[in-house]
């Protein structure tokens, strides 16, 4: 079954070197000028006061995405990671959900996927909070039209304003992206949902894809279906019964908070433009710490 499939030691030993560069790709995709996660993060940890035993939001987001690799195509919750051997548990994590068990954080309700208590009152802002969250989401369809905007010229280069989204003008952006950036691009037709993948060696045994589905909810919503995943080099992602089956799924929530609202209602072109663009550029950073990582990986 699917869900069984796990990574290899050495797939994991590979990309936990490459975790120890998660900064660094944080760092350079907001040097390219997009800025929407840095303000997500710092809107989340200005929320609540962190007590000094507590780390910061990107501390355990890296925990987290340790963790992941040790499980089943990386699916992990609070849950989950009770599977854990002791050697594979973030003693961090281990601390905070300690923590909730003894009572001293509030976090019933999202307990099986949120252990962080700054990450826990940002998901409850929309019931909680109404007016702060709106204010939120204003700030970052402002933040998200100045990016368009500043980016603007790079968009037109790439590819001309399309008149209408469709799956082929999508495919004529990405294809541009992907020759100007370096990036393998597929259109990869299996049953009734065609997927558009890019992907980039980040190890000399592993492959990551960023893959985009389902235009109709693009067409229909303005939302960018996006995925990530990492794969064994060679291995296809299709298994011989035709079903799609990455090894691990990375939750990409996890390397770059906030990176999600670039697939969030896009209902002109250059907004569909930039989230496409941002995604690849996204890729790029990952693919360029390969170096970095497979130099650190010991004999």
């Amino acid at each position: 079954m699917a869900m069984d499939i796990k990574l290899s030691k050495e797939s994991i030993r590979e990309l936990i070197y490459w975790v120890n560069d998660v900064q660094n790709i944080r760092l350079e995709f907001d040097k390219l000028g997009f800025k929407i996660p840095r303000l997500e993060k710092e809107f989340v940890e200005s929320l609540r006061k962190r007590d000094r035993d507590e780390k910061s939001l990107d501390y355990y987001f890296n925990e987290v995405i340790i963790e992941s690799f040790f499980l089943p195509m990386g699916q992990w919750n609070a849950a989950t990671r009770n599977n854990l051997r002791d050697e594979e548990r973030s003693s961090y994590i281990d601390f905070l959900q300690n923590k909730i068990q003894l009572g001293r954080l509030n976090n019933n309700a999202q307990l099986h996927a949120i252990l962080d208590p700054n990450l826990l009152l940002y998901t409850q802002l929309g019931i909680k909070n109404q007016q702060i969250w709106i204010s939120h989401l204003e700030r970052i369809k402002d933040q998200k039209l100045c990016e368009t905007e500043y980016l603007n010229a790079r968009i037109l280069q790439l590819s001309p304003k399309a008149k209408t989204i469709t799956a082929s003008n999508v495919l004529k952006f990405i294809s541009s992206i992907a020759e100007e950036l370096g990036l393998v691009c597929a259109l990869v037709e299996n049953g009734s949902a065609p997927k558009i993948l890019l992907s980039v060696e980040i190890s000399d045994s592993l492959t990551m894809y960023v893959e985009w589905t389902d235009l109709l909810v693009l067409r229909k919503w303005g939302q960018l279906q996006i995925s990530y995943f990492i794969q064994p080099t060679g291995q296809p992602l299709f298994a011989a019964n035709g079903k799609f089956s990455p090894q691990y799924v990375l939750d990409f929530m996890n390397i770059l908070f906030g990176a999600n609202w670039y697939a969030w209602k896009n209902d002109s072109w250059n907004s569909v433009a930039i989230g496409l663009l941002a995604h690849a550029e996204l890729l790029k950073i990952c693919a360029s710490k390969r170096i970095a990582s497979v130099a650190c990986v010991p004999p």
